[in-house]
């Protein structure tokens, strides 16, 4: 994993650590890199981690789509944001910090 990817792993990371806190969501920092307006669609994710594992664009079939679509009351999105944080933290290279 090149150092900007891992940045931007780290600030995801980072805004999931929030999220878990109860402090909201920021915009993710892998979609800023691989996946921002004006980009044509084709080429959306590519490069990102989780679409590399995945194979697929949009986090589709990660915790985090499930956390985009957990109703707000109840336990059940605090669970998913959970589970994200710990997909994310499971891209890091094993001598990361």
């Amino acid at each position: 994993m090149d150092k900007k990817t891992l940045a931007a792993l780290k600030g995801s990371i980072a805004n999931w650590e929030g999220v878990v806190a109860g402090k909201g969501y920021s915009n993710c920092s892998l979609c800023d890199l691989f996946n921002y307006a004006g980009m044509p669609d084709e080429e959306r994710c590519d490069g990102c981690p989780i679409k590399e594992k995945t194979g697929r664009r949009y986090c589709v079939r990660t915790p985090y789509e499930k956390w985009e679509y957990a109703p707000e009351e109840g336990d059940e999105k605090r669970r998913a944001a959970v589970e994200e944080l710990a997909f994310l933290k499971s891209f890091l290279p094993q001598d990361t910090p």
